[in-house]
């Protein structure tokens, strides 16, 4: 796994965004954008060859982790960060 990727992701999943939340997008796991990032992310880890998928891992489960302990306002604030790991995941040709 490219190295500059993988750093790109874990920051994504640690750094909050400042978008206000539109509560028609949210759904009882979080914002739907990151409902659609970590889908994306589990979906690309199962592409992985064995070796690349434990640091990808990581990052998934930090993200769950932050979206499960996160309030109302934190989740809102995460939807920026989503948006850009999944534009991120997608630019990756090994989760096509």
């Amino acid at each position: 796994m490219s190295r500059t990727l993988l750093i790109a992701l874990a920051l994504v999943s640690l750094v909050g965004g400042c978008e206000k939340e539109d509560e028609t997008e949210t759904s009882a796991s979080g914002p739907k954008d990151c409902t659609a990032y970590i889908a994306a992310l589990e979906a690309c880890i199962e592409k992985l060859p064995e070796a690349q998928r434990a640091p990808m891992q990581k990052v998934l489960d930090a993200r769950k982790l932050s979206l499960k302990n996160a309030d109302r306002l934190a989740k809102s604030q995460m939807r920026a960060d989503c948006r850009t790991g999944l534009a991120t995941l997608k630019q990756d040709k090994r989760c096509k």
